[in-house]
């Protein structure tokens, strides 16, 4: 809670009255904390997204080594074979099969690889659509909390308005009550502007 007093004057500087007010702030400081909060857990999503994308970026580059290191060992495969056919037309046959082989046995790698990169893709996609999901709900979540601070400073300036207006009223009683009495004393209402911060008065 907050409070603002002020008081009200003689000519002669005495007090005579004091006039308060009392406002809740405990909407404005939860509103406050809920957008820090929101606010670190939108930076923290964007760094686990970024990085995600760079974990799948070196998957990525290290399945194109793997790829690449075994078409060479193809290509190596295929040397000695030939090599070994100029030279000993007997084992051709051998060695055939065991291109083959070793063929097939390259085939099923590479399959397995390609496999676990359409994994490593689905992989992603999800987690990218789920990073989007709940960058969204943060931003929906943040835009009402905005709009509920955006509110309470509207009514902060309504309850300041009424304030204004109830003290021209005293102003004008006092004058009333001077023309009333007709002593000659001079009475006079201080006015006090209440905080930006204020959401409700009490009297």
């Amino acid at each position: 809670m907050e409070t603002v007093a002020t008081a009200i004057r003689r000519e002669d500087g005495d007090s005579t009255a004091f006039l308060g007010a009392t406002w809740d702030v405990t909407e404005r400081k939860r509103a406050a904390s809920a957008l820090i909060e929101l606010e670190s857990k939108y930076a923290q999503v964007e760094s686990e997204r970024s990085a995600l994308t760079a974990s799948l970026d070196e998957a990525r580059g290290a399945v194109a080594s793997e790829l690449d290191a075994l078409a060479a060992q193809l290509r190596d495969a295929n040397q000695r074979l030939t090599a070994e056919r100029e030279s000993q037309r007997t084992a051709v046959e051998e060695a055939q099969r065991q291109h083959q082989a070793a063929l097939g046995a390259l085939r099923a790698e590479r399959d397995k690889l390609a496999q676990m990169v359409q994994a490593l893709t689905a992989a992603q996609a999800d987690l990218v659509s789920q990073r989007m999901a709940e960058r969204s709900d943060s931003e929906r979540t943040l835009r009402a909390e905005r709009s509920r601070c955006t509110q309470l400073l509207a009514e902060r300036d309504a309850w300041k308005s009424s304030l204004a207006d109830i003290l021209r009223g005293s102003n004008e009683t006092v004058d009333r009550l001077q023309q009333l009495l007709g002593t000659g004393a001079n009475m006079q209402l201080v006015d006090a502007v209440p905080p930006a911060e204020d959401s409700s008065w009490q009297f």
